[in-house]
């Protein structure tokens, strides 16, 4: 089994946005996908961008027993995309080839947001959850709690051109 746990940490470095993926492999040789192997495989860091010192953020939520303020920005990889006002060299390109399949081993790295992470035109299929793989599900996209890890099929389906990928928070009534 391969696993790809959180990386992170809740302290200062926070504010800097100090996280990654850290994927365990098994011996070389002694492994084998419950699913066809992907063409390639790919961490995606779903985050967030605050303008606001996050310490402060987290204690104003802790001690006010409400929500936590919403993030400026959500992020993949460290990029917050085309949505927010930043150049296109900021926004995160996952390159794919026509017909082939990725593993994408996707980490909610937020601080307190449920993200809702989806590729345009595209169905994802979940195959693993925090380091064990799953009895496959196929969905138009994926919801994940701070924290977690997703492993999930993309099948580059669609005709070559451009998809988007989005992240976005759990929208409060």
């Amino acid at each position: 089994m391969r696993k790809a746990p959180y990386g992170g940490m809740h302290s200062e470095w926070d504010r800097a946005t100090v996280h990654g993926a850290i994927v365990v492999y098994p011996k070389l040789g002694t492994y084998s996908y419950p699913f066809p192997r992907p063409a390639a495989e790919l961490a995606l860091v779903l985050g967030e961008w605050r303008k606001k010192n996050v310490e402060l953020v987290y204690d104003q939520f802790i001690s006010s027993g409400g929500e936590p303020i919403d993030s400026d920005a959500y992020t993949i990889n460290g990029h917050p995309g085309d949505l927010y006002p930043c150049s296109d060299n900021d926004t995160f390109k996952l390159e794919v080839e026509y017909g082939k399949t990725y593993l994408l081993r996707m980490i909610n790295s937020a601080m307190n947001e449920i993200l809702f992470f989806a590729v345009a035109e595209h169905k994802l299929t979940v195959v693993g959850t925090d380091g064990s793989y799953t009895k496959p599900l196929t969905r138009d996209f994926i919801t994940i709690s701070p924290g977690l890890t997703y492993d999930c099929i993309l099948e580059a389906n669609q005709k070559p051109d451009r998809s988007s990928l989005m992240v976005r928070d759990y929208q409060r009534v």
